[in-house]
């Protein structure tokens, strides 16, 4: 029986056994500024893996692998690292990126000279070609909380070169995709890596999801979009 003084709004909590996880969820409808904040606050990204070859091709062996924390080099008319030459390099980074907002993202690139950026195992910006300093763009949907392939390459002919990477949404304006929400390729059979711990509740009822492995070896922290699943009422209850 419900106490006659719950009669205010609270969140629902479910437990749900998937086989060998279990499923833990608590539903809210925080407004979009605080989720945003929440969700970098939970972000645990180290950046993108990153191969760079002495060639104009991606043509293997890599000279040198590294993980870049961001794509946000203007190297002139200098090299990435004294074992690549200043001309005729190419780089491929590879990894995921985590979306903040459950919203149509703008990705764009300024680059010299060739690039070409898919995110999601969908190509949005191809222009393999020489060109000085330009930015290329593309959209695409992506869902707060989830992670997505991502792979951005870059080829440099001669002169100087550059590589960003930006995103943007209709409520964040053009950034640098940040570290924390980059994250190293994800190993076979897994969703991108462990969150680094289970987030609470906040005050204004931030809704998060914890999917927890049975040997409590991987822990995926995936944030519910704002208004999924909806709230509900304890109704006032009356004593016998």
């Amino acid at each position: 029986m419900i106490h006659p003084t719950a009669h205010r709004s609270i969140w629902g909590l479910t437990a749900l056994a998937l086989g060998a996880a279990t499923l833990v969820a608590c539903a809210a409808e925080p407004d979009a500024a605080e989720v945003s904040g929440d969700l970098t606050a939970l972000s645990t990204g180290t950046g993108l893996h990153a191969d760079y070859f002495g060639n104009q091709s991606l043509t293997a062996p890599a000279v040198l692998a590294r993980t870049d924390a961001t794509v946000n080099f203007n190297w002139g008319s200098g090299s990435p690292a004294p074992s690549i030459p200043t001309d005729h390099f190419s780089v491929r980074w590879t990894g995921q990126v985590e979306a903040l907002a459950t919203q149509t993202y703008t990705f764009s690139t300024i680059s010299d000279d060739g690039v070409r950026l898919w995110v999601n195992g969908q190509q949005l910006i191809n222009n393999w070609t020489d060109h000085a300093a330009t930015r290329n763009s593309g959209t695409i949907a992506l869902t707060a909380g989830r992670r997505y392939d991502i792979r951005l390459e870059l080829y440099e002919n001669a002169g100087n070169a550059t590589a960003q990477l930006f995103w943007a949404t209709s409520s964040q304006p053009r950034q640098i995709v940040p570290q924390a929400q980059l994250y190293l390729p994800a190993a076979s059979g897994t969703d991108g890596g462990a969150a680094a711990r289970i987030p609470k509740l906040n005050r204004s009822g931030v809704a998060v999801a914890i999917l927890v492995a049975a040997n409590g070896q991987q822990t995926l922290a995936i944030r519910a979009e704002p208004g999924f699943p909806r709230r509900r009422r304890l109704r006032r209850g009356r004593r016998r």
